[in-house]
């Protein structure tokens, strides 16, 4: 009788897991990927921080299940810069070591802080400003990335000095009395594809009154433009939870 009741024990301890095996395989990912880049033509009173950027990723310490990767590039007077790559993968709670797992997430915000707080070293001015091609070219980047949450975070006055300048009497009175045509000149440059899903942040802190207007008008630019192709954003002095 012992015998027969163990085997029926057993048998329904395998029938459970199996069930919960499927569960998992069954259940997709979270996947939170994110890139911060951060303008160095300019010396800027608004910078990234680690603590901003782990609140982005929150769901990690909560959720086995939970993955991430971290992207941060500078923006300068090229359009190409090197991109530092931090990623985690997320793992099935069946067969995770919470001991590990919480090591790999803490080696991942550790790696975030390290590379933000070594790329605080990097001297700021350049003569030519490269920003609205990279941007675009980073949003659209992050839309081919299979994930369910994605942000951008550009940390920059947004003063492009390229193909438009806004360090030029002719480029300043397009932007203030035709923003349009603005709207218009950079999608030609470079047009932004379908971006429903990711969270845009543009990050800046004006120091004047000058600054703050100039600001306010090229950064209405980048929120219609990137407004209109479906993303959310947020203008704003910090980097702010999602």
């Amino acid at each position: 009788m012992k015998k027969i009741i163990i085997s029926v024990l057993i048998a329904i301890s395998l029938v459970f897991l199996c069930g919960c095996s499927r569960t998992e395989a069954n259940k997709q990912p979270n996947v939170t990927v994110g890139s911060v880049m951060e303008d160095i033509t300019d010396r800027l009173t608004s910078r990234p921080d680690s603590a901003s950027i782990a609140k982005q990723y929150s769901s990690l310490d909560a959720d086995h299940n939970t993955g991430a990767i971290f992207y941060y590039s500078t923006l300068s007077d090229v359009e190409y810069t090197p991109v530092t790559t931090i990623e985690i993968q997320p793992q099935s709670f069946l067969f995770s070591n919470p001991g590990q797992r919480g090591l790999a997430v803490d080696t991942f915000f550790r790696q975030v802080g390290h590379t933000v707080n070594t790329l605080r070293e990097t001297q700021a001015g350049k003569p030519y400003s490269q920003l609205y091609v990279p941007i675009a070219q980073e949003a659209n980047r992050l839309m081919a990335i299979p994930a369910t949450n994605r942000f951008l975070a550009v940390y920059s006055n947004l003063y492009e000095n390229s193909f438009f300048s806004l360090y030029q009497a002719d480029s300043l009175s397009e932007l203030a009395n035709h923003p349009e045509k603005v709207v218009a000149l950079f999608q030609k440059k470079m047009p932004l594809q379908n971006l429903k899903g990711l969270h845009v942040y543009f990050i800046y802190q004006p120091t004047s009154y000058a600054d703050s207007q100039l600001y306010t008008e090229i950064s209405e630019v980048y929120q219609a433009m990137f407004t209109k192709a479906g993303a959310t954003v947020t203008i704003s002095a910090t980097l702010q939870n999602q």
